[in-house]
């Protein structure tokens, strides 16, 4: 693996702009199909009252809350703090993407 990641290094430090590019749109890519199967993962072992821990996202302060699913949308769901309301979530509610929680239940 170790060289592996020298080759990769290697050939980074060497592309030209083009090359470069045409990389970054594969890593872009990639992380956008890594995103969805996180997404769809998470989304098939939760439902309406599932318990849940907000991992990332922003503001940081969000990172590691925990709550309760109250809505399920085709992309994002609604999770009630327990923590009630919280910095600029005053209702205590945030609206989150799927990719963004971990399942507790």
């Amino acid at each position: 693996m170790a060289d592996d990641n020298e080759a990769i290094l290697d050939y980074i430090m060497e592309a030209t702009a083009e090359e470069l590019n045409t990389l970054a749109e594969a890593i872009h890519d990639r992380r956008l199909i890594l995103r969805r199967q996180v997404a769809t993962k998470v989304r098939r072992s939760i439902q309406v009252g599932s318990r849940v821990q907000i991992t990332a996202g922003k503001p940081a302060y969000l990172n590691g809350a925990l709550g309760t699913i109250i809505e399920i949308k085709q992309t994002r769901c609604t999770v009630k703090l327990d923590a009630g309301p919280v910095g600029k979530f005053r209702s205590g509610t945030v609206i989150t993407p799927f990719q963004l929680l971990k399942p507790l239940d």
